[in-house]
């Protein structure tokens, strides 16, 4: 491959992502606010103290599923919220005048949270959370205070603080699109732990969710379902995969996006994580033998039964460079068969994309936190968004119509369902009092 192909593939990625804590919240909180206002959609993510039994959560009656995680939502917390905040800047078009990429300015932040309340907390979640880093003494030091349920006296006094209460009524206001990925349980969390006490009957929570977020709810787990088909749909293997075909596409100069990050100033440096997931040249003379004993439940579902024990790899790379390797493997035994048969062989062009699909690797693995997996989210939302986008003539239109995925909007995926929850106000529900009442003050 020549050096010049091989530069383009080279892709140094790192995402800033902001930590606030109730140290620096007063200090950041109107620029969380801008950075939500300013965007073209956001992309959230949650960390809990919990889940209780996840059989339980697969029930097959959909009121059932509800019953269950209101039960949880109502007992355990919200340890760490993510926000990511994308900003679509400007779409450039080649010669033809078709739209050939776009450029999308971020704002990520990871909240650090400890509810007033006790509750409950897995034993099994904290270990998962402690193994991939999470700080439970920051969290417990500096966590941002907050209350569950109904509103008490002095929530809605901005002198009191509840900032991560005001957040949520600034992110309803803003009448953004919200990003989520399997995004059911952080929904009832968001309601249960910020919002109101959850109604009893899933109808209504739907109702409301309906009027709370006008610009729609898109959940990329979906989305990568059904417009992706992938054969794995949890949060990282998408988010790497795209990334790896985001950056084949710059390098055939077909459609991709490209990210850019805010400018922070120098006080904010001790409170910023760069987290570095580069996409780089895969080093075959050193890599291509080197043994991959991958974990079989983890490459296709994201999760280890056996957790910390597992001696495999749960290194996303390896599932990644699994893969590519079995679909190399199959390409060479079909380019031999056509071969031994005199048919033509592929040409050149595609031949070098197969070497460059051979070599490509990401380079980071094992990062999880609320700030990143919201950044995930919405780099996966705006990469299928741009690439379903028909015409250069939308990107001016509403906000439905820029993402090209107008019949994505409003539908959660269910584990273990094959249709999803439709987040539409049936004529038969009605919204909940308290919802409505304050709508109407918000």
């Amino acid at each position: 491959m020549h050096s010049s192909a091989m530069s383009q593939l080279v892709l140094p990625w790192k995402v800033a992502v902001v930590i606030v804590d109730k140290s620096n919240v007063k200090q950041l909180f109107p620029s969380i606010i801008h950075a939500i206002n300013s965007a073209s959609f956001v992309a959230i993510d949650l960390e809990l103290s919990g889940l209780g039994n996840r059989k339980d959560l697969g029930a097959a009656s959909l009121d059932d599923r509800y019953k269950v995680l209101s039960h949880v939502a109502a007992t355990r917390a919200i340890i760490a919220l993510g926000i990511s905040c994308f900003h679509r800047l400007q779409v450039y078009d080649n010669e033809d005048g078709d739209a050939e990429y776009t450029t999308v300015m971020t704002q990520t932040f990871n909240m650090m949270t400890l509810c007033d309340e006790a509750y409950t907390v897995d034993p099994e979640s904290l270990q998962f959370l402690v193994h991939h880093g999470f700080n439970f003494n920051r969290q417990y030091s500096s966590g941002i205070s907050f209350r569950r349920g109904n509103d008490k006296t002095g929530d809605e006094n901005p002198k009191i603080g509840n900032y991560l209460r005001r957040l949520l009524l600034e992110l309803i206001k803003s009448k953004k699109p919200i990003i989520v990925h399997n995004g059911l349980a952080d929904l009832v969390f968001l309601y249960q732990n910020l919002y109101l006490e959850l109604p009893l009957k899933l109808d209504t929570f739907v109702a409301d969710l309906s009027e709370m977020f006008e610009g729609g709810i898109y959940d990329t787990k979906y989305i990568a379902r059904v417009k992706g088909d992938e054969s794995s749909t949890y949060l990282q293997y998408v988010f790497r995969k795209l990334q790896r075909e985001n950056v084949q596409n710059r390098s055939n100069n077909d459609r991709h996006i490209i990210t850019k990050q805010c400018d922070y100033p120098k006080i904010l440096h001790e409170s910023i994580d760069l987290v570095d997931c580069s996409v780089f040249p895969f080093d075959s003379e050193t890599n291509l033998s080197r043994p991959v004993n991958v974990c079989q439940p983890f490459a296709t579902r994201g999760y280890c039964p056996s957790g910390i024990e597992c001696n495999k790899s749960h290194n996303i790379d390896d599932v990644l460079f699994m893969e590519e390797q079995a679909l190399t493997n199959k390409r060479s035994k079909k380019r031999k068969i056509e071969n031994d048969n005199g048919e033509a062989t592929e040409k050149a062009k595609s031949e070098t994309c197969n070497q460059v699909n051979r070599k490509l690797l990401l380079h980071r693995s094992g990062i999880h936190r609320a700030g990143f997996d919201a950044y995930m989210t919405g780099f996966i939302f705006a990469y299928y968004s741009f690439k379903h986008s028909n015409q250069d003539k939308e990107l001016t239109e509403s906000v439905s119509k820029i993402l090209g995925l107008r019949d994505c909007r409003n539908r959660i995926h269910l584990n273990r369902k094959t249709m999803p929850l439709q987040i539409v106000k049936s004529q038969f529900a009605k919204s909940s009092n308290l919802h409505k009442k304050k709508l109407k003050e918000i």
